[in-house]
């Protein structure tokens, strides 16, 4: 088992194989309206917007006048955020032609990102609760949007994405994730070796998940500060991030199985840590 060999005494997954898919971004100027701005579309992520971020939002449009219902409610925080509302605008030059839109879509500023050191401040006053989770050159935006709804439901304290060699959070990513992006801290960093090492000197525990660690998820004392680190698609985790590591660990499967997807290992993983620290651990290290 590869690890970090490091003075730490304490114990410290899933890869899969798919090409990049077409990403459904639409980015910079909008031909109707010329702003500066990335387009999302569906109720979720323009509504969780509205509610955590409404700032962000430019322009909510939508396809007909919003009679009743969730469609309504967006109506009502925007008039509540002051932001400008169209209404029968056609979204065909500002969204994909088969995306599920729902009827509301809207012009956002770009997604923001937290530095480590900001990210890192954000977690000083409960330091023994941190839970981060890295992500490792990850391609597939739906992957990503998946994650980090996962990652939201789990209670993540932020998700560390590389600037470079990773999906960028799009029009995509939020509609997967269901409009947690916005609920969500995210920090971007250079390099993701260095960035576990400085988490390390700062009391985080590095969890990194591989198909093939000889230890499972499940034998691992979670409930301590952490960050668990997802590798991409096909590869996993980079070598010289798999040093960085603690220790790696592997989520069990059925011999018939070879793996899982990225998106569907961190759930796995993220919910174990969630069990763990509920109190129902066993206490095996």
């Amino acid at each position: 088992m590869s690890g970090h060999t490091g003075p730490r005494s304490h114990p410290r997954a899933g890869k899969g194989k798919s090409s990049r898919p077409r990403d459904a971004v639409r980015k910079g100027k909008g031909k109707k309206d010329g702003e500066e701005g990335l387009f999302i579309w569906g109720i979720h992520p323009v509504l969780d917007l509205l509610v955590n971020e409404p700032a962000r939002l430019k322009k909510v449009l939508f396809l007909k006048e919003p009679a009743a219902g969730r469609l309504q409610e967006i109506a009502e925080y925007a008039a509540k955020a002051h932001c400008p509302v169209s209404v029968g605008l056609s979204f065909a030059d500002l969204i994909p032609a088969d995306a599920v839109h729902q009827g509301v879509a809207a012009l956002a500023e770009a997604a923001r990102f937290l530095s480590l050191e900001q990210l890192l401040a954000k977690r000083q006053a409960t330091a023994a609760s941190t839970f981060f989770v890295a992500l490792d050159c990850l391609q597939d935006p739906h992957n990503l949007g998946a994650i980090i709804r996962s990652a939201a439901a789990a209670g993540v304290n932020g998700i560390i994405l590389p600037k470079d060699r990773s999906a960028p959070v799009s029009a995509t990513v939020y509609k997967v994730s269901a409009g947690t992006v916005a609920t969500v801290d995210l920090c971007q960093v250079t390099n993701m070796s260095s960035t576990l090492n400085l988490l390390r000197e700062h009391g985080v525990w590095v969890f990194g998940l591989d198909g093939v660690a000889e230890r499972s998820i499940f034998e691992l004392d979670l409930a301590v500060p952490l960050c668990l680190v997802v590798g991409g698609e096909g590869k996993g985790i980079r070598p010289l991030v798999k040093r960085c590591c603690d220790t790696l660990a592997a989520i069990p499967l059925a011999e018939k199985v070879e793996s899982l997807n990225a998106s569907a290992a961190a759930a796995v993983a993220l919910f174990e840590v969630v069990r763990q620290r509920s109190g129902v651990h066993t206490g095996k290290v």
